[in-house]
């Protein structure tokens, strides 16, 4: 809740709707405040630009992750927090900077176009507004659709100039898998992974060792609940830390973690940038449409009554995570990655754990399934495909992408690259096997 002043800063009200009577900055002591970014902490529009920067810039120095005249991927979504991501790193770049990035950036688009149910006009607006946009910052930048995770090279002439034969086809072959996807949870899971996916493997063909995203704090908060509800427990340090470094010779870094979907928001207005606006699964949707809208809804109105809600859940995420570690299997060697999403395989477990109870509980639905008097033949073989499929990624998958592939009737239209994986996972395990001394 804010009131506009009369030199058009902004003024948010405190929690118990008394005004907030700050009459100067708490950093430089001489002007008036325009924004109040924590219940007592007012800046200026000066102070609070450099207070951005600095928490933007120390993110890289703290990590030491990047070093002078690296290749950088900075992933652009178009919204608020990429926005004032991309905006930061031109800044950082530009001749008036007192010490400039040192690494070497380009841009990357994805867009979903395709999945997400717009019309093709509207894809080609956004499209060339994103390439203005590009244009516009002189950094090497690729525009990239979605159903081209399809593909097997991203090569530059592929990156420039895609088969549009192909492309078509694999469009209808994305369609056909999200329409196949039974809930919205699931979508935008699965969704979340293609794009990381996508994105990590264009960045390794042209020559990028790291790639940024602009996750906040207001973000992470989010994924890190909705997460857990999802069975995704064992990978918190993965997808709420600084530093993802699942993807093989890659790592995904998150400079804007320390940034509140406010902080961000400020940042635009006071710049004057404008968000590109892409609507998504649940945009216009109830607060129940899928788990992430949920979760959403539930951290946005505690942060509203309470202002550190999202500090304090971004702080027990950090507690829980404990650093990222391998998980053991039960005769205590580090298990290889999930085939689809690349994290730590976390199905290693007792017959007694919960995990081991849902598989006990499926495999007695399946069986009084097929037993049914009622059921036909077809249904029957139909079901018990199903059942072999799903079993064949059962020591392939994690938890929770064991989840998603049962909201997914058609696992085998999958792009070829999680294949690829999986059998060379399994090469490397037989030739291991037949190397080991008895």
């Amino acid at each position: 809740m804010c009131t506009s002043l009369e030199d058009g800063g902004l003024s948010y009200l405190k929690i118990n709707n008394e005004s907030y009577k700050a009459t100067i900055c708490m950093k430089c002591k001489v002007k008036s405040p325009q924004v109040v970014i924590r219940v007592n902490d007012a800046f200026c529009r000066e102070c609070f630009l450099m207070y951005c920067t600095h928490k933007f810039r120390s993110a890289f120095g703290k990590s030491k992750i990047i070093r002078d005249g690296e290749k950088v991927l900075v992933a652009f979504s178009g919204g608020q927090a990429s926005t004032a991501m991309l905006h930061l790193v031109k800044e950082g770049k530009s001749v008036r900077a007192q010490k400039k990035l040192r690494f070497v950036p380009g841009l990357i688009y994805v867009d979903e176009g395709a999945v997400l149910g717009h019309s093709n006009e509207d894809r080609q607006r956004i499209i060339d507004r994103i390439s203005e946009l590009f244009m516009d910052s002189g950094y090497e930048h690729h525009i990239i659709k979605l159903e081209q995770v399809f593909s097997e090279e991203f090569s530059d002439a592929t990156l420039l100039s895609p088969n549009n034969a192909e492309v078509k086809t694999s469009q209808e072959r994305l369609q056909q898998l999200f329409d196949s996807v039974q809930t919205i949870t699931a979508k935008e899971q699965f969704l979340r992974t293609l794009r990381q996916q996508l994105i990590s493997q264009v960045a390794k063909s042209q020559g990028y060792s790291k790639v940024i995203i602009g996750d906040t704090s207001s973000r992470l908060s989010v994924a890190l609940l909705s997460s857990m509800a999802q069975g995704k427990g064992a990978h918190i340090a993965y997808d709420t830390s600084l530093i993802d470094d699942r993807y093989d010779q890659l790592l995904l870094i998150r400079p804007m973690r320390e940034f509140t979907s406010k902080e961000v928001t400020m940042y635009n207005r006071f710049y004057g940038l404008n968000p590109l606006v892409v609507p998504t699964f649940t945009t216009k949707a109830t607060s129940g449409a899928s788990i992430d809208k949920l979760t959403e809804t539930f951290v946005s109105g505690l942060q509203a009554e309470f202002p550190s809600t999202v500090s304090t859940i971004m702080r027990t995420g950090d507690k829980l995570s404990n650093g990222k570690v391998s998980m053991p299997d039960a005769d205590g060697n580090t298990t290889s990655p999930c085939m689809l999403c690349l994290a730590p395989l976390d199905i290693s477990v007792a017959e007694s754990s919960a995990l081991g109870s849902v598989r006990y509980t499926n495999q007695l639905a399946a069986s009084r399934k097929s037993d049914s008097p009622t059921s036909s033949a077809d249904n029957i073989s139909a079901s018990l495909e199903r059942s072999c499929d799903l079993n064949s990624y059962d020591s392939s998958c994690c938890y929770s992408c064991q989840r998603l592939l049962e909201d997914m009737p058609q696992p085998k239209f999958l792009p070829g690259a999680v294949f690829s994986r999986e059998q060379s996972r399994l090469a490397m395990k037989s030739y291991i096997e037949e190397n080991l001394l008895s």
